[in-house]
């Protein structure tokens, strides 16, 4: 099958990530040790409970499928909160207490469009002081969960299924392979340099340095749900996975504004033409327990041959 999905244990509790975070100095040393003392004053292992606690059963799965999570304190990758490698999640330990402590989540200014970590890149809007991304919350958080956190977290749990021949027997090329394989195809038929035509690999060019607020226009009518998603097929799935997950699930969404003008809103871009064949791929995957098998037979088809035509049956995303 194209896409083995595997059932998930009869009791999750004997698998929580908390058995599973460790404390490391690098991040590629042999050691990993349990964390320290010191950190009872931090909720990391509450907070990681939480999400797997809270999240779709996906997600469960996604965190049974990882080895090890490593907190990591000379981190040594600017730029990044987290990443994967094999069935390991490493986060900056810095950064993650960061994410856990912080007061105020629902506005933080969203300056920077585009960070290269090959090249240590950072690039800002120029008017990124004037800009403010709001949270947006359908039900109060009653459980205490950290958005921020959880969404790194789910972005990361995202890799692992994309990537993880347990859940894609193509992990090499992950689900989004299709997309890239078009662009690079069909380079002709996309958009001007001026709009967000496609990953970064193919049309590296399109954004400059000091760039103007205006390109969030650009990305809200564009099939990327975030700047950070054009750069491969890999974060692209990554990005919109989670964007999904905390949408439909926590019912999280944001919107960024200029002096009360929406440059960008969630919900409204999760409606865009453009963005609906990604979707229906996510939310085929959210919910491929649930699809018959007529229906996973048609999937996999489409997949396969990078037609995009199947849609999802309209099922209900739950944490059982």
């Amino acid at each position: 099958m194209w896409l083995q999905y595997r059932q998930p244990p009869l009791k999750y509790a004997i698998q929580r990530p908390q058995k599973k975070i460790c404390y490391a100095e690098f991040p590629f040393q042999d050691r990993c040790g349990p964390l320290t003392d010191s950190y009872a004053a931090y909720p990391v292992e509450p907070q990681f409970d939480l999400v797997f606690e809270k999240s779709p059963r996906i997600i469960k799965d996604a965190f049974c499928a990882v080895d090890e999570i490593r907190v990591v304190k000379n981190y040594h990758l600017t730029g990044t909160v987290a990443f994967v490698r094999g069935t390991t999640i490493y986060f900056d330990r810095q950064k993650l207490f960061y994410l856990l402590l912080r007061k105020n989540e629902e506005a933080l200014p969203p300056t920077q469009y585009r960070w290269t970590w090959l090249s240590d890149e950072s690039r800002y809007f120029e008017d990124g002081s004037d800009l403010e991304m709001v949270l947006k919350f359908t039900e109060p958080n009653i459980w205490g969960l950290r958005y921020s956190f959880a969404s790194v977290l789910i972005h990361e749990l995202g890799h692992i299924i994309d990537t993880n021949a347990a859940f894609n027997s193509r992990p090499n090329l992950g689900f989004f392979h299709c997309e890239f394989a078009h662009q690079a195809l069909n380079k002709s038929d996309y958009q001007s340099r001026n709009a967000l035509a496609g990953y970064e690999a193919i049309f590296s060019d399109i954004l400059g340095v000091g760039e103007s607020s205006e390109r969030l226009r650009d990305l809200d009518e564009a099939g990327f749900n975030s700047f950070y998603g054009r750069n491969n097929q890999f974060e692209d799935f990554a990005e919109l996975f989670a964007a999904y997950i905390m949408l439909e699930h926590f019912g999280v969404s944001y919107s960024i504004t200029k002096q009360d003008e929406a440059l960008f809103d969630l919900v409204t871009h999760f409606q865009q033409p453009a963005l609906q064949r990604k979707l229906n791929i996510v939310e085929s995957i959210v919910n491929y327990h649930n699809l018959t098998e007529a229906e996973r037979q048609a999937f996999q088809a489409d997949m396969l041959a990078c037609r995009g035509d199947f849609t999802p049956s309209a099922l209900p995303i739950n944490g059982k």
